[in-house]
């Protein structure tokens, strides 16, 4: 797997969490990261159960093709994918104005009905991370 592949892998998931307002997922696996215990931080920022909050990062982690890589993706991009605004609140979407309940989620949502502009979305936020990787690692 290419390096820019597992950027943009993960970029995706976890800007797919921001807009969908759910950011906490973000803060959460930054300290699961860090050595939290996923139980802790599920309790912390009222996820379902660590087991939702392991699950995620295993997806991250196949999306980069190890922990390792995910983990210094996650490192660089949450930052920068913290700082973006929102799609979503409280369940509405604010490009379209729909009211999203029921089996739909924000993250369904915004992948099927703003696919192109979610995806445009992907690609300057990618841009933005290795732009940020190169300046931390000049040879690369």
């Amino acid at each position: 797997m290419k390096a820019l592949e597992a950027v943009e892998g993960v970029v995706e998931l976890l800007l797919l969490k921001k807009l969908s307002g759910r950011e906490y997922f973000i803060y959460a696996l930054l300290e699961h990261i860090n050595g939290s215990s996923p139980s802790e931080l599920a309790e912390k920022y009222g996820i379902s159960s660590k087991r939702t909050l392991k699950a995620f990062f295993d997806r991250l982690v196949k999306r980069a093709g190890s922990p390792f890589l995910a983990t210094d993706i996650i490192r660089v991009s949450a930052p920068i994918i913290l700082a973006e605004e929102v799609w979503f609140r409280e369940g509405t979407c604010l490009l379209c104005g729909r009211l999203i309940g029921g089996r739909d989620t924000p993250e369904n949502h915004i992948y099927h009905s703003h696919r192109k502009i979610f995806m445009s979305k992907v690609s300057e936020t990618v841009d933005k991370v290795v732009r940020q990787i190169k300046t931390m690692h000049p040879a690369r």
